[in-house]
């Protein structure tokens, strides 16, 4: 039977949220799980580990301070992306924004545009000179966890917590060579804020999750990561499509297609 693989559904949601839509093979799908039969990999047979308890109070303010402003937040930064189980799957120092508001969002990762703005989602692909209409897709965000669940979802996976301090940032760590989804998850953060700076996770190749040689490398550097939703910067619906349903300025040479 499957462990319940609680550390992606709390730890993983800031880089789950970046790169919801950056799926180039199937973009309209948000964090798509492909049905594939995962090979059984034994626990453990040693105690659950025991965790500094300075560490996991810090882990908790991080996520929390994040998780918790769930209403509104930017994020922008750029990732880099390494699968060695599949070349062509890369991004390579690829810039991003992501600001929401309520129930309404800006995204943008490279050329690609995505708008979330009263019920209606926007979908933009200069490449392709095409636009997506749907009903909004949703940006969700994590609950607010207490210190017990947070200790509780570390021994369940069985992961190695470690820290390191260097100057104003510190780095923590979380590491379980037998996971066969995610070996390893390391944020970095300002010591003071409690901002995220940095966000790196190393991902098993599900078909072969002991194969080193095909693990996934994920990298993301964050520049901004506020508790604010300014979407007024950014573009919006009114600039894409009206409200009779037609493409406006240089839209107009782009295919509309409504899903």
């Amino acid at each position: 039977m499957k462990r319940k693989l609680l550390i992606s559904g709390i730890l993983l949601f800031v880089s789950a949220t970046i790169l919801a839509f950056a799926n180039r093979k199937t973009i309209m799908q948000v964090l798509q799980h492909q049905q594939v039969t995962v090979p059984v990999v034994s626990a453990p047979t040693s105690p659950p580990s025991k965790y500094d308890p300075a560490l996991l109070v810090k882990l908790n303010e991080v996520i929390n301070t994040f998780a918790g402003q769930r209403h509104a937040f930017t994020l922008a930064g750029v990732v880099n992306l390494i699968n060695n189980a599949d070349t062509s799957e890369k991004m390579d120092h690829v810039q991003f924004v992501l600001s929401k508001n309520d129930n309404n969002f800006y995204y943008r990762m490279g050329k690609m545009e995505a708008i979330g703005e009263n019920g209606i989602y926007l979908n933009i692909n200069p490449d392709t000179k095409k636009v997506f209409i749907a009903e909004k897709k949703q940006i969700n965000t994590v609950s607010v966890i207490n210190m017990d669940q947070l200790k509780q979802v570390l021994e369940t996976e069985d992961y190695q917590l470690t820290g390191k301090v260097n100057g104003s940032l510190e780095t923590i760590s979380l590491i379980n060579e037998n996971h066969y989804t995610c070996k390893e998850y390391t944020v970095t953060f300002d010591t003071l804020t409690k901002k995220l700076t940095n966000i790196f996770y190393r991902m098993a190749y599900v078909r072969e999750p002991m194969n080193k040689a095909k693990e996934k490398l994920i990298t993301i550097a964050l520049t901004q990561c506020d508790t604010t939703g300014s979407l007024n910067k950014y573009k919006n619906k009114a600039d894409i499509i009206d409200a009779q349903g037609k493409l406006l300025g240089k839209y107009e040479r782009y295919q509309l297609i409504h899903l």
